[in-house]
């Protein structure tokens, strides 16, 4: 494959991640704000267990539980603001 369809492959694809990220703005969203908490909450949790391991166990967990939660919010927000009250 010669470079120049390389980079349009790679252009083709880049265009496509942009118009999901578009669609699914709430779904990207609450994902960054996960990969952040993620590093925050395994640094704490390390200074507090003492063990790599064990402090990464423990966040990915905690984070799968969270990121489910954080995004039924984020629904139930809308349709909340929708309601007049």
């Amino acid at each position: 494959m010669s470079a120049e369809k390389k980079l349009e492959v790679v252009a083709l694809l880049l265009k496509r991640v942009k118009i999901l990220i578009l669609k699914n703005k709430r779904f990207v969203k609450v994902l960054v704000w996960r990969v952040i908490s993620i590093f925050i909450g395994t640094l704490v949790a390390f200074l507090y267990f003492g063990f790599a391991s064990r402090s990464l166990a423990f966040m990915v967990v905690l984070s799968i539980i969270l990121t489910a939660v954080h995004y039924l919010f984020e629904k139930g927000w809308e349709v909340f603001l929708k309601i007049d009250l």
